[in-house]
């Protein structure tokens, strides 16, 4: 892309702004990032949940994930493993390109399902189609996972050749999740290519 363009849509938020490189976070990137991803092809996954409206400077997932585990054994149909998926639903005039702190999208906390009969009304069916993903994986307390993400679209995705995939990208909570907190949780992170 020509400068011009980099400027205008404010590529430099991502290379300009990135954290300085301190003792804490090099331990980080060392100990709980996987910082060359697996690629891996995914089946379509079924996911009944709720939804919730944030920004990246006003996280709201914690309070949603404790909603939507207080609601799940509403959920029929869950898939024996309980696997848990965090969808990012960025609003569609948004792009990577132009989200920013302040940027409202919606978050998706759902589970696995075989399928949608009989699912209350309170719930959102997200379907996360098939396709090729980058995968990461996150150890430790969920309150380092921005510089996760600041990691993955600041730096991998700047040098990576994969091309991304309109797809929703999504976290992945399974059994290795012990909780927000502990210092052995893992989630992987799928970011869809082509």
């Amino acid at each position: 892309m020509s400068p011009q363009l980099y400027r205008i849509n404010r590529l430099d938020a991502y290379v300009g702004a990135k954290e300085r490189l301190d003792q804490g976070l090099l331990q980080h990137l060392i100990s709980n990032v996987t910082v060359h991803p697996q690629i891996v092809t995914m089946p379509e996954i079924k996911v009944a949940g709720i939804r919730g409206d944030t920004t990246l400077s006003d996280i709201k997932l914690r309070d949603l994930w404790k909603n939507a585990n207080s609601m799940r054994s509403q959920i029929p149909n869950l898939v024996k493993g309980g696997r848990g998926f965090g969808i990012c639903e960025a609003c569609n005039e948004n792009t990577l390109y132009t989200m920013n702190d302040f940027v409202l999208f919606t978050e998706v906390a759902g589970f696995e399902v075989d399928s949608f009969q009989d699912l209350p009304p309170q719930f959102v069916k997200k379907v996360l189609p098939a396709g090729r993903c980058a995968v990461f994986t996150h150890r430790g307390s969920l309150r380092m996972l921005p510089q996760t993400f600041e990691y993955i679209w600041g730096t991998w995705f700047l040098e990576t050749e994969e091309e991304l995939d309109s797809r929703e990208d999504f976290e992945l909570y399974d059994n290795r999740f012990l909780g927000y907190d502990h210092p052995d949780s893992e989630v992987d992170l799928y970011i869809p290519i082509r």
